[in-house]
Order: C-alpha cells, then structure tokens, then sequence
C-alpha cells in the first residue's frame, strides 16, 4: 500500500482498466494486470482524470492518432508518471520492500535498504575473485594476483563509501517534502546505478570460469568499477544538493 502511495495510484473501476486494454468488461481482467511486485500494470495506472478524458473523448493511448492527450501538457505528465513507475519498478525488481523517498518517515529506511543491497553485492562479488586466485596460484600465475589485490582494495574503498555515506547527506532525511522533479532524478539515478552493479557482478563471476582469458577482462572490470565509483559520487552530490 506505502508503494501505491509513492506513486500516487489510484485504481480505476474494472471497466476502464478493460477498455485501456481492449478487453470486453470483467473484473477478472482487472486482477489479471497485476505483477509480481504488486504494482499494477502501467496502462492501469493512469490516473483517474486521465483516463476521464480519455473516455469522454473516445481516445486510445495505444494509437496516437486516437490519442486527445498528444502534445499536450496532460501528455508530458503521463509520461513523466510513466518514467517514474518505470524507475521505481526497475529498484524494486533488485530491492523487495523499497518504499521510496517520498515520505519522510520512510525515507531512512528505504536508503540503508538500498545502501545494504549495493554494499552486498559487491561484497559478494570478491568471492569469484577469491576462486580465480586460487587458480591463479595453483597454475604458478603469480604474475597476475596483483590484479586482482588492486580490484579488492578498490571494491573495499567503495563498499566503506557506501555503508557509511549516510553521514554525508543527513538532512536529506528531514525535508518534509522533495520537489518531485527532483525526486524523479533521485530515483532515475538509483535505478541505473542498481542495474550496474548487478550487471558489474554477472562480469565478475565469469572470471573463475574461463581462468585464461580471464586477465584480460581485469582491466575493463577495474573501468567498470571505476564508473559505479564515480556513480555513487554523483548520488551524494545530487542528495546533498536537496538540502
């Protein structure tokens, strides 16, 4: 319900939801539309006086021709709301029981949830790099350890920044309200930077799989790294910007 809330949902009569998808009414339907995260889905989430509109003058937003809404500033807000489902969905999908910014007496919890998950997951992704230096050494590449000691050392660095950056944007938790503008870019953000890292982990755990070609991967690992650094700075720069 809190994440309803976030998005500021409200849940049309089974007729509409049926109409927006070209199906004959049923409330079955309705139900139908809903995923796994327990949000509905994006047509069924157009807010009320949209869909009024949308009705009254016969339109679709599936066909453009047919589409009252085009060039509109009706238009620019249902496509904003849309962007910001998507980026919400996009977190949740990695992070289950991220309720958001929105309200403040939420807003701590879902940043140590989302700090949790990042610091996690590049904690776990030094395992795979544990298991291709025992190769390494195995094989006698004793050459190669450095590479990976330079690729924990800077993962460790990170891990420390995030678990700890909460300091650097305290007052961030204590704004009654966020412009939602703002809040938007926040969430644009987060979304992209939880992809990396999960995407930043797949890489690593093909590196034990494949020991010889494995040390030319290194390099664009380290660059990888280098880039969820610089995204995580830009994060406390944006939070610290809000207050």
């Amino acid at each position: 319900m809190r994440y309803y809330k976030e998005l500021s949902w409200q849940k049309p009569d089974s007729n509409q939801a049926c109409r927006l998808h070209g199906w004959p009414p049923s409330g079955a339907h309705t139900r139908s539309c809903f995923r796994g995260v327990g949000s509905p889905s994006l047509l069924e989430s157009v807010p009320a006086e949209l869909n009024r509109l949308l009705n009254e003058k016969g339109g679709c937003l599936l066909e453009p021709d047919r589409n009252p809404l085009v060039g509109s500033v009706w238009m620019r807000d249902l496509t904003e709301h849309f962007e910001r489902r998507n980026a919400l969905e996009t977190i949740l999908r990695y992070i289950p029981g991220f309720h958001g910014y929105l309200e403040k007496e939420y807003r701590r919890d879902a940043d140590a949830l989302q700090r949790q998950w990042l610091a996690d997951q590049l904690q776990q992704a030094k395992r795979p790099l544990d298991d291709l230096g025992r190769t390494w050494l195995e094989r006698g590449q004793l050459d190669q350890l450095g590479q990976i000691d330079l690729l924990r050392s800077r993962l460790d660095q990170l891990i420390g920044r995030i678990r700890g950056a909460m300091r650097g944007y305290s007052g961030f938790f204590d704004l009654v309200r966020i412009d939602q503008n703002v809040l938007d870019r926040v969430y644009a953000h987060d979304a992209s930077l939880v992809q990396q890292v999960a995407e930043f982990r797949e890489q690593i755990e093909k590196l034990p799989r494949q020991p010889e070609q494995a040390a030319g991967h290194l390099p664009s690992i380290l660059e990888q790294l280098d880039r969820l650094a610089q995204l995580w700075s830009l994060r406390e720069e944006i939070l610290r910007g809000l207050v």
